[in-house]
């Protein structure tokens, strides 16, 4: 008896199932050779009233996806109907993406050749690094090779549009709602606290756009293949050789590689999750590794950059009156009256008790001490101090206080600030603070307003250099004042991302991080969403509860653009999801006539 060979099982698509997506297809028949266009596949027949298909097949030239006649397709098919379509469908994002580059623009344009901090000196010149790591040297000297301070800014603004434009893509492609990406991408294309950073020569914003990079390469699919976790590794240990608060994302990158495994939202064993963390973290290491190699040629010192003291906040949240402290110790120890003010004050200030009771040789030593005795006998009362601070971010508005750094540093002004030594700007009405000889001959005459003179400091205890800006950096500083005062008037009434929306997503974020943990054997969707949630979740607390420890500033909090709002769009998105599919779930179960059944979908 012959044998019968098997019949091939067809490959169809359930009409319950979603649509997939389009393909792009050669164009046949009269459209011409290179006709290409948009079509759908045979088997993909559209619902009625389904508006993604609608717009697919509108980009096509047929109705629902259909394809049209072959005299048709190369006409219909071109690229300005693909574009328009996806505007159309994606409307209100490119209204946000066009506000964002509309309000860069002026931004670039109000100030020449850019926004100096007394930090920028550091990455321009050979000076004394700090506490931070010099890793934005190197983009900035690439820049600067071709252009001047202001293609830097230009560069600047165009990462951070970028920035917000691939958070949206992302979530898109995660499976969140369009309206609640784009409600993700807002923040960061419409702050002006953001755009102040961009026109700052400053390492923030490119960082920003390192981590939003390495979280989408890690997230694009459901499975990371080795290739994607090395490069994803790779960028996020470049981005802790620009900023030392990056030595944090290796968590978020960790938790997520552990949590496709805990949560089942693919194929892999816990084998292989364990060794794709173990390449992650090698990945990781091996730019930070490099850069401290090569710090301990130049200067002898293994390190990513000169270790930071917390001292301002420990001297804030310390109680003088119970802590045990050695003789030469307690002098430092501040009054009540002195604790009102900020960290960043009590640390730096020449009137604070840190300075003007502690010699300077060994005072770093004291400090060390101090530090020390605050973390073992009083750790509450820094966790206190510490969360005290960081619920700024859900206030209301925005003002200055005592008890934070001046939140005028991080806001558009009608001048280019100066801070002295550092930069000085002549003309400007801060540059008679502190006036030095050099400085009075650099700005003797009419013709030398706008002169910015820069003081070049090699060492911590070293004499200042005060020279004038390279002139292939951009010459005088110029700032348009109309636009200067539209910036200022648009970022001090309103054009910031208001505290209680940032504590909607927070909470949000809590809520689908939550759902991460313990939602292992529902819906696979839902557990996607979930985990895509905890990993911006776990992101946005490490940077911003990182840099709170030291001091708060609202330049630390521009992190939070970049974390909160896609976590909480994630975790919207997968709350909504487990209700949809619990309803379902009862659905079906009344329908067939019996009890909710207690277990779910496999796992996928």
């Amino acid at each position: 008896m012959p044998r019968l060979r098997p019949i091939p099982r067809r490959h169809t698509i359930s009409p319950r199932r979603s649509l997939g997506t389009a393909v792009a297809l050669p164009a046949t028949g009269n459209g011409g050779p290179g006709a290409a266009g948009l079509t759908m596949r045979a088997s993909q027949t559209a619902r009625p009233g389904d508006r993604r298909q609608q717009v697919l097949g509108s980009a096509s030239g047929g109705v629902f996806g259909v394809q049209p006649a072959d005299g048709e397709l190369g006409a219909r098919r071109s690229w300005a109907s693909r574009t328009g379509a996806m505007l159309r469908y994606h409307w209100l994002a490119a209204v946000l993406i066009v506000a964002g580059t509309v309000l860069r623009v002026i931004t670039w344009m109000a100030y020449h050749p850019a926004i100096f901090y007394i930090d920028s000196i550091k990455y321009l010149y050979r000076g004394w690094q700090g506490s931070d790591p010099l890793g934005y040297k190197v983009p900035l000297k690439i820049l600067l090779a071709v252009g001047d301070l202001g293609t830097v800014t230009a560069f600047q603004h165009l990462w951070g549009l970028a920035t917000g434009i691939a958070i949206y893509v992302l979530l898109v492609r995660r499976g969140v709602n369009r309206w609640l990406a784009a409600l993700a991408m807002a923040p960061i294309l419409l702050d002006a606290y953001q755009l102040q950073a961009e026109a700052m020569i400053m390492p923030d914003v490119l960082y920003e756009g390192m981590v939003v990079a390495a979280i989408c390469i890690l997230l694009w699919k459901p499975t990371s293949s080795y290739l994607s976790i090395v490069v994803s590794g790779l960028i996020l240990g470049l981005g802790a050789t620009v900023r030392e608060v990056g030595l944090w994302m290796i968590a978020p990158a960790v938790v997520y590689l552990l949590g496709t495994r805990y949560l089942r939202t693919n194929r892999d064993d816990w084998y292989s999750a364990v060794l794709k963390s173990c390449i992650m973290c090698l990945a990781f290491l091996l730019p930070i590794v490099t850069y401290c190699s090569i710090s301990y040629v130049e200067s002898g010192h293994f390190r990513l950059s000169v270790k930071g003291s917390a001292v301002g906040r420990m001297a804030q949240a310390v109680d003088c009156a119970t802590i045990k402290l050695p003789p030469r110790v307690r002098p430092m120890c501040p009054a009540p009256k002195y604790q009102a003010y900020s960290p960043d004050w009590l640390q730096h200030s020449s009137q604070s008790p840190l300075l003007r009771n502690t010699p300077q040789r060994g005072r770093y030593q004291i400090y060390s001490i101090f530090d020390h005795a605050v973390e073992r006998q009083q750790p509450l009362r820094v966790v206190v101090s510490v969360l005290k601070d960081s619920i700024r971010l859900f206030a209301l508005s925005r003002h200055s206080s005592i008890a934070i750094t001046p939140i005028s540093r991080w806001q558009f002004q009608h001048n280019l600030p100066s801070y002295t030594p550092e930069f000085v700007v002549c003309g400007s009405p801060f540059s008679s603070v502190k006036m030095t000889p050099t400085i009075g001959n650099h700005c003797a005459t009419a013709s030398d307003t706008g002169n910015i003179i820069v003081g070049i400091q090699p060492t911590h205890s070293s004499p200042v250099d005060e020279v004038l800006l390279k002139p292939s950096y951009g010459g005088k500083a110029q700032v348009d004042g109309p636009l200067a005062s539209f910036l200022r008037d648009y970022q001090l009434y309103g054009g910031y991302t208001p505290g209680p929306l940032f504590l909607a997503f927070t909470l949000v974020g809590l809520l689908g991080s939550v759902l991460a943990l313990a939602y292992r054997r529902r819906s696979s969707r839902v557990r996607h969403l979930a985990l895509a949630c905890l990993a911006f979740y776990v992101t946005a607390l490490g940077l911003l509860l990182v840099a709170d420890l030291y001091v708060f500033s609202w330049r630390y909090q521009d992190m939070a653009l970049i974390s909160l709002p896609p976590a909480g769009a994630l975790g919207a998105a997968a709350v909504i999801e487990a209700f949809r599919y619990r309803r379902k779930v009862n659905q079906t179960a009344a329908e067939l006539g019996s009890p909710t059944p207690t277990t779910t979908a496999p796992a996928t």
